[in-house]
């Protein structure tokens, strides 16, 4: 294989790298089956879009790493939702999770006797980003059992 080949081999390769962890918290003490895989999950910017009465089911988060593309989120955070028993999300806002770690290298110690110190041979500093965003999953109260 050539250069350009591998070159274009790798690069299609990280393009499909994508990284998408969602989370979820239930809010209070009332708990509802998962609705179904066909579920429409419907979401809205802001709580006062929400035509129907609702109650809070849980909260919902997803992280991605900057490759992830913000658009790519949103069918997770359904599915976490609809695993949930929830009608809808409500979006509460954006997130950055910035990580980084120094790892030190030392010398061993010394040889001319006991105690002798490390000493620090070199640094160095990774670190990555994560993007994420927050909303809320809400149950309309038409939907709920009894109602």
């Amino acid at each position: 294989m050539r250069l350009r080949e591998l070159v274009a081999v790798f690069v299609l390769g990280l393009a499909g790298c994508t990284s998408i962890k969602v989370s979820s918290l239930l809010l209070g003490a009332e708990t509802y089956p998962p609705r179904p895989e066909n579920h429409p999950i419907v979401v809205y910017e802001t709580a006062s879009d929400v035509p129907h009465p609702f109650v809070k089911v849980g909260r919902v988060s997803a992280r991605r790493t900057p490759s992830t593309l913000i658009g790519e989120l949103i069918d997770p955070m359904k599915e976490e939702a609809r695993r949930l028993g929830a009608d809808a999300l409500v979006l509460s806002g954006g997130f950055e999770v910035s990580t980084t770690m120094e790892v030190r290298t030392k010398s061993a110690p010394g040889k001319e006797g006991e105690g002798a110190t490390p000493t620090t041979r070199g640094t160095s500093t990774s670190g990555s980003v994560m993007w994420g965003h927050n909303a809320v999953a809400i149950r309309y109260v038409d939907a709920l059992p009894g109602k």
